[in-house]
């Protein structure tokens, strides 16, 4: 690898409507990239087409549909810098970002990827901050914000890091953060510039690739997050997401299944972490029979209520899911409008940090 090369891996499936805006975001960037590289993963709308407009520095690859973690692969076998950023092809980057991170992680060579605060803009309105409000959420219920989360923490003063459209007091936290990121997995992979160097790949064929790279990046490597917005997330309707319908109990169950490929039943965390696992596992269950409940699966809406007790016994809300789920079918019908339609489905929508695929 290049130490003076930056690429960029841009997959995309059935994006001909978003695809451009996305790539214009990079090449207009402060910091040039030296390559920036399009996988195709088996397109069947005007994708094709819209790509043989582009040139150097984009280079294009086309392959069957085998998904977004090997879509992702692709780019990576094919990059050949010191650092690698992620877009998906339905969000756009901030202009500054590439040049932002890439000086901060030049100033902390110890890091293997700095991700970022994003803003989120698209059909379902808008949403700024999106990873900040999630650990500012996570800080609520757990008293694990960010200056827990990471066990370091400097300015971009400090670490001697200038631009002359952020504010210079910009905080960034950094450090080894395995096991917190294990519990909560904020790393959203837009947002994310990575250093090659002893990089894994992406589990093809897994539900819940996303997060087990990041764990896996999080072993051997230090993580930072840069407290800022560099990017604007594509918030679309389930129907229009890059991957396809994603609901919550399926994205929450790749995440328990992740976290459960290296640490089984939190044996192996430490002791303050297995606390934090169990209320957040009690959590993911909860938000799991919750959405089966709404859907009138109320055999499975019972079965993740009793996983939500047995980390918890203790929740009003896990109880009241059992009982609706042993309730009269009219009843239960009458209660999942009222609470869980219109505004109230709001509150089963998952918070930034707990999506794992797009």
């Amino acid at each position: 690898m290049s130490e003076d090369i930056l690429s960029v891996i841009i997959p995309t499936f059935n994006r001909a409507d978003t695809l451009p805006a996305a790539i214009r975001s990079v090449v207009v960037q402060t910091q040039a990239a030296d390559e920036v590289i399009v996988v195709d993963d088996g397109s069947e709308d005007e994708t094709s087409e819209l790509l043989e407009s582009y040139g150097p520095p984009v280079t294009i690859i086309r392959q069957a549909n085998r998904g977004l973690a090997s879509a992702r692969n692709s780019g990576l076998a094919r990059a050949t810098g010191r650092w690698v950023g992620l877009l998906d092809s339905d969000d756009e980057w901030y202009p500054f970002k590439l040049e932002l991170q890439l000086k901060v992680m030049k100033a902390l060579p110890r890091l293997g990827g700095l991700f970022t605060d994003m803003d989120g803009v698209g059909e379902r309105g808008r949403h700024d901050r999106m990873v900040s409000d999630a650990f500012d959420d996570f800080d609520r219920r757990y008293g694990l914000g960010k200056s827990r989360f990471f066990p370091y923490r400097s300015t971009l003063r400090e670490l001697g890091v200038a631009h002359r459209h952020v504010d210079p007091d910009t905080a960034v936290y950094y450090g080894p953060v395995l096991q917190h990121l294990w519990v909560k997995p904020f790393l959203m992979p837009s947002t994310v510039l990575l250093a090659t160097e002893g990089l894994g790949r992406f589990t093809e064929g897994a539900r819940w690739s996303d997060v087990d790279f990041f764990i896996r990046l999080a072993q051997t490597r230090w993580i930072g997050y840069l407290d800022l917005p560099s990017i604007c997330y594509g918030q679309w309707q389930e129907g229009r997401r890059l991957s396809g319908p994603t609901y919550v109990a399926e994205r929450y169950q790749r995440i328990v299944s992740a976290q459960e490929a290296y640490y089984g039943q939190g044996q192996s965390l430490r002791a303050e972490h297995r606390r934090y696992y169990r209320a957040q596992r009690a959590y993911y269950f909860h938000r799991i029979a919750v959405e089966y409940l709404g859907r009138g699966e109320r055999g499975r809406a019972m079965r993740f209520a009793l996983r939500s007790l047995m980390e918890r016994p203790r929740q009003r809300a896990a109880y009241a899911v059992l009982a609706l789920a042993c309730a009269p079918r009219a009843w239960v019908a009458q209660i999942v409008r009222r609470y869980f339609t219109a505004p109230g489905r709001a509150a089963l929508r998952p918070a930034v940090g707990e999506s794992v695929s797009r």
